[in-house]
């Protein structure tokens, strides 16, 4: 006969459970499951995640001051000219194997951030060799084989990339390496204007039929038995193209009662991203080491076109707006990392990585065309463009660059004290050098501009022979602020101590003659 049975039971090994530290993850299946092409978008279906713009994840709601991204464990630069959050959009949810979001503090993440750290971990080498191939179009009933707008840009547009025809024009890029500014009266902005507008990035043209959205990746990983140790390799490329339409009424007042209105805009905007992403890995396992090299690429383009009409002012004046843009932003990223154990209670782990990203946005052009509807006006039932400062028309064209370097490296040692409990030190070294401009410059014609020319669309409107003949300027609306560079230094050392307590329960009674008693310890 049995006496008793006795179970001892240790707890759970789940990060999530028996972490020191509020924490929630993401693994590999869950990301899947929830169908989002990026990162950002599957990691708000984790409490205390809020997605702000569409790629810019909050942790407790709390803004970019206080968030930080890790890519492994190794900080990432934000492409963004105005924010230190890197928008997570960015990361195909393909080329992430498991996504950690931590609430609470701890000593070995950077004491920088106040509201939480996202730490994202790229895919790592399997035990079996495979090839995937995978592709998909899409379409909703808003965007595709719907009405849009685009403009011709380049033949290459498709693919992300600009083909040299945003280029910066020579007159313009004299200019700007000169130093000189246009206030002093010294530059000859005629000659930089005539180059700036063409056929190519002033004129929107409308799509009666969108097309329809596609995507397609391959991914590849090999182990090799090297005798004495393993070798294994994965490789991922991915590419999307992706269109949406949005049709928006814009409206804002001066009264708290919202009783009259200020302006009242309808907006359709149509824009087409492009992702172009790729990961190499290799991992190098000898006993309980293991040394791993990631390298991951991402190149995110948005080409935008945004057509507006609408009134301001309560007047029954018409405002014709319209804009083209296009956004390449880059992250290039090359980590090596290694995870050893020269003693059975000790562990040590080192990283070093190196990071860039870039973010161009060439010739954001805007214009403003007025139709005044006044019978006393013989102009009056046509848009024009007066180039007078917005009086009775406007344009503007802007040029803006950013390019963030960061290296890092770090240093961690954790000793097995005693069963459950761990001490860890460790050392980390952050520098970054940031570069950053935008230029922004007005065309404004004489008070002796001509009128039935303004009647002209951008781009014959902007032309060269018009410059030239009717004296039209380039005003520098930036001029006091046009370019930052800034570099940032850090050395940190950090210590902890984790562990953990079990709990045990009472011996509950007998639960009979003859029958079993269970007790947790």
């Amino acid at each position: 006969m049995v006496d008793a049975v006795v179970i001892t039971a240790n707890r759970s090994g789940n990060v999530v459970r028996t972490g020191s530290q509020v924490v929630s993850v993401l693994s590999a299946a869950e990301i899947a499951r929830t169908g989002e092409g990026n990162i950002a978008g599957a990691l708000t279906r984790v409490t205390g995640i809020t997605l702000v713009g569409g790629g810019y994840v909050y942790v407790r709601g709390l803004g970019d001051r206080y968030s930080l991204a890790l890519l492994n464990g190794s900080p990432l630069p934000s492409p963004e000219p105005l924010k230190r959050v890197v928008p997570l959009d960015l990361f195909p949810s393909r080329v992430i194997a498991s996504s950690l979001v931590q609430k609470s503090y701890s000593a070995n993440f950077p004491g920088e951030f106040g509201g939480g750290v996202i730490n994202l971990t790229t895919k790592s080498i399997p035990n079996e060799g495979f090839i995937s191939i995978g592709g998909s179009v899409s379409g909703d009933t808003e965007t595709t084989n719907q009405l849009g707008y685009d403009y011709y840009g380049s033949k290459s547009d498709w693919t992300g990339f600009d083909n040299g025809n945003r280029d910066t024009p020579s007159a313009l890029a004299a200019f700007l390496a000169s130093g000189e500014r246009i206030s002093s009266g010294k530059v000859d902005t005629g000659a930089i204007a005539a180059q700036l507008v063409n056929g190519r990035n002033g004129v929107v043209q409308k799509w009666n039929h969108l097309p329809a959205n596609y995507s397609m990746d391959i991914t590849a990983a090999k182990p090799f038995d090297l005798d004495a140790a393993d070798l294994g390799v994965i490789a991922t490329v991915g590419f999307s193209n992706r269109w949406a339409t949005r049709d928006a009424q814009t409206q804002s007042s001066l009264n708290a009662d919202l009783a009259d209105k200020e302006s009242d805009f309808r907006r359709v905007s149509t824009d087409n991203r492009m992702v172009l992403n790729g990961l190499f890995g290799a991992a190098l396992g000898f006993g309980e080491n293991k040394i791993r090299w990631t390298n991951l690429y991402v190149h995110d383009t948005n080409k935008s076109t945004r057509l507006a009409l609408g009134k301001r002012g309560g007047t029954n004046v018409d405002y014709m707006q319209q804009s083209t843009g296009w956004f390449e932003r880059q992250l290039f990223n090359t980590q090596l990392v290694g995870e050893f154990r020269p003693m059975p209670k000790l562990n040590v782990d080192v990283r070093a990585s190196y990071a860039n990203t870039q973010r161009e946005a060439p010739a954001e052009l805007s214009f403003e065309y007025v139709r005044t509807n006044a019978s006393a006006d013989p102009y009056g039932q046509y848009f024009v463009n007066r180039l007078n400062n917005g009086n009775g028309g406007d344009a503007r064209i802007s040029y803006s660059d950013l390019e963030e370097d960061l290296w890092s490296g770090g240093v961690d040692a954790t000793y097995k004290l005693v069963p459950g409990f761990a001490a860890t030190v460790g050392y980390a070294y952050v520098h970054t050098d940031r570069d950053s401009s935008r230029r922004d410059f007005q065309f404004q014609a004489p008070n002796s501009f001509p009128r039935g020319v303004d009647m002209l669309r951008p781009d014959l409107l902007l032309g060269p022979q018009i410059i030239k003949n009717f004296n039209i300027a380039l005003v520098d609306t930036n001029e006091g602020a046009p370019a930052f560079r800034a570099q940032f230094q850090n050395h940190a050392a950090y210590g902890k101590l984790n562990g953990t307590r079990t709990t045990g329960c009472r011996r509950p009674p007998p639960l009979g003659v003859g029958s079993p008693t269970r007790r947790f310890a």
